[in-house]
Protein backbone atom coordinates (compact mmCIF):
# COMPACT_ATOMS: atom_id res chain seq x y z
CA UNK A 1 0.00 0.00 0.00
CA UNK A 2 1.41 3.42 -0.92
CA UNK A 3 0.93 6.41 1.31
CA UNK A 4 0.50 10.03 0.21
CA UNK A 5 3.71 12.03 0.61
CA UNK A 6 2.19 14.20 3.34
CA UNK A 7 1.56 11.09 5.46
CA UNK A 8 5.00 9.56 4.97
CA UNK A 9 7.21 9.99 8.01
CA UNK A 10 10.58 11.56 7.32
CA UNK A 11 13.37 9.55 8.88
CA UNK A 12 16.00 12.27 9.13
CA UNK A 13 18.45 10.09 7.19
CA UNK A 14 17.70 11.27 3.69
CA UNK A 15 14.95 8.78 2.87
CA UNK A 16 11.21 8.48 3.32
CA UNK A 17 9.25 5.26 3.23
CA UNK A 18 6.95 4.72 0.29
CA UNK A 19 5.88 1.35 1.68
CA UNK A 20 5.99 0.43 5.36
CA UNK A 21 6.50 -3.34 5.06
CA UNK A 22 8.33 -5.76 2.78
CA UNK A 23 8.37 -9.55 2.50
CA UNK A 24 11.91 -10.46 1.54
CA UNK A 25 13.04 -13.76 0.09
CA UNK A 26 16.53 -15.03 0.93
CA UNK A 27 17.94 -17.53 -1.58
CA UNK A 28 18.53 -15.91 -4.95
CA UNK A 29 17.43 -12.55 -3.59
CA UNK A 30 19.70 -11.67 -0.67
CA UNK A 31 22.28 -14.44 -1.07
CA UNK A 32 23.35 -17.15 -3.46
CA UNK A 33 24.00 -20.86 -3.02
CA UNK A 34 24.43 -23.88 -5.26
CA UNK A 35 22.92 -27.32 -4.85
CA UNK A 36 26.37 -28.50 -3.75
CA UNK A 37 26.84 -25.83 -1.07
CA UNK A 38 23.27 -25.34 0.23
CA UNK A 39 22.45 -24.38 3.02
CA UNK A 40 25.72 -22.48 3.24
CA UNK A 41 26.09 -19.14 1.50
CA UNK A 42 28.39 -18.79 -1.51
CA UNK A 43 27.92 -15.03 -1.88
CA UNK A 44 25.72 -12.25 -0.60
CA UNK A 45 24.01 -9.65 -2.73
CA UNK A 46 25.75 -6.53 -1.44
CA UNK A 47 23.44 -4.13 -3.27
CA UNK A 48 20.40 -5.88 -1.77
CA UNK A 49 21.91 -5.66 1.73
CA UNK A 50 22.65 -1.95 1.23
CA UNK A 51 19.13 -1.15 -0.02
CA UNK A 52 17.41 -3.09 2.75
CA UNK A 53 19.58 -1.49 5.44
CA UNK A 54 18.53 1.95 4.16
CA UNK A 55 14.93 0.77 4.22
CA UNK A 56 15.24 -0.38 7.85
CA UNK A 57 16.97 2.87 8.85
CA UNK A 58 14.05 4.80 7.35
CA UNK A 59 11.67 2.83 9.58
CA UNK A 60 10.62 0.04 7.23
CA UNK A 61 9.60 -3.39 8.52
CA UNK A 62 11.06 -6.54 6.98
CA UNK A 63 9.48 -9.98 7.04
CA UNK A 64 11.99 -12.62 5.96
CA UNK A 65 9.75 -14.85 3.84
CA UNK A 66 11.69 -17.96 2.87
CA UNK A 67 11.29 -21.69 2.37
CA UNK A 68 14.21 -22.31 4.74
CA UNK A 69 13.46 -23.93 8.10
CA UNK A 70 15.32 -25.07 11.20
CA UNK A 71 19.15 -24.90 10.95
CA UNK A 72 18.97 -23.76 7.31
CA UNK A 73 16.87 -20.79 8.42
CA UNK A 74 19.29 -20.01 11.27
CA UNK A 75 22.12 -19.85 8.72
CA UNK A 76 20.16 -17.33 6.61
CA UNK A 77 19.30 -15.12 9.59
CA UNK A 78 22.89 -15.19 10.82
CA UNK A 79 24.13 -14.29 7.33
CA UNK A 80 21.92 -11.19 7.27
CA UNK A 81 23.03 -10.23 10.79
CA UNK A 82 26.69 -10.57 9.80
CA UNK A 83 26.08 -7.87 7.21
CA UNK A 84 24.15 -5.65 9.61
CA UNK A 85 20.60 -6.43 8.52
CA UNK A 86 18.06 -7.41 11.18
CA UNK A 87 14.63 -8.57 10.11
CA UNK A 88 11.49 -7.89 12.14
CA UNK A 89 9.96 -11.34 11.84
CA UNK A 90 10.40 -14.57 9.92
CA UNK A 91 7.73 -16.40 7.88
CA UNK A 92 4.87 -14.76 9.76
CA UNK A 93 2.99 -11.49 9.84
CA UNK A 94 4.23 -8.50 11.77
CA UNK A 95 2.53 -8.30 15.16
CA UNK A 96 0.96 -4.91 14.33
CA UNK A 97 -0.54 -6.44 11.17
CA UNK A 98 -2.07 -9.27 13.19
CA UNK A 99 -3.42 -6.83 15.77
CA UNK A 100 -4.94 -4.61 13.07
CA UNK A 101 -6.50 -7.62 11.34
CA UNK A 102 -8.18 -8.89 14.50
CA UNK A 103 -9.61 -5.42 15.16
CA UNK A 104 -11.54 -5.57 11.89
CA UNK A 105 -12.01 -9.38 11.67
CA UNK A 106 -12.08 -10.64 15.28
CA UNK A 107 -13.54 -14.06 14.42
CA UNK A 108 -11.23 -14.92 11.54
CA UNK A 109 -7.86 -16.63 11.35
CA UNK A 110 -4.51 -15.52 9.96
CA UNK A 111 -3.44 -16.68 6.50
CA UNK A 112 -0.04 -18.35 6.10
CA UNK A 113 0.72 -15.80 3.36
CA UNK A 114 2.18 -12.73 5.04
CA UNK A 115 0.38 -9.43 4.52
CA UNK A 116 2.86 -6.72 3.52
CA UNK A 117 3.02 -3.82 1.09
CA UNK A 118 5.71 -5.26 -1.21
CA UNK A 119 7.09 -8.75 -1.96
CA UNK A 120 10.71 -9.01 -3.16
CA UNK A 121 11.56 -12.44 -4.55
CA UNK A 122 13.82 -13.59 -7.38
CA UNK A 123 11.15 -16.07 -8.48
CA UNK A 124 8.38 -13.48 -8.80
CA UNK A 125 7.50 -12.08 -12.19
CA UNK A 126 9.22 -10.21 -13.86
CA UNK A 127 12.29 -10.98 -11.73
CA UNK A 128 12.19 -14.66 -12.69
CA UNK A 129 12.57 -13.58 -16.30
CA UNK A 130 14.66 -10.38 -16.06
CA UNK A 131 16.40 -10.63 -12.67
CA UNK A 132 16.01 -8.30 -9.72
CA UNK A 133 17.00 -4.68 -10.33
CA UNK A 134 17.95 -3.32 -6.92
CA UNK A 135 18.23 0.27 -8.19
CA UNK A 136 14.56 0.06 -9.25
CA UNK A 137 13.60 -1.65 -5.98
CA UNK A 138 15.32 1.10 -3.99
CA UNK A 139 13.43 3.80 -5.89
CA UNK A 140 10.17 1.92 -5.40
CA UNK A 141 10.36 1.34 -1.64
CA UNK A 142 12.28 4.51 -0.66
CA UNK A 143 12.00 8.11 -1.70
CA UNK A 144 15.03 10.36 -1.34
CA UNK A 145 14.51 13.88 0.02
Amino acid sequence: MSYPAELVKKSGRGYMLRHKSVALDFDGTMAFTTPETYPYIDAVNYKAIEVMKKYKEAGGKIVLFTCRTDTDLDIAIECLREYGLEVDTVNEDLQETIDDWYKIQPDSSISPKVFVDVYIDDRAFPACRDGLNWDDIEKYILEMY
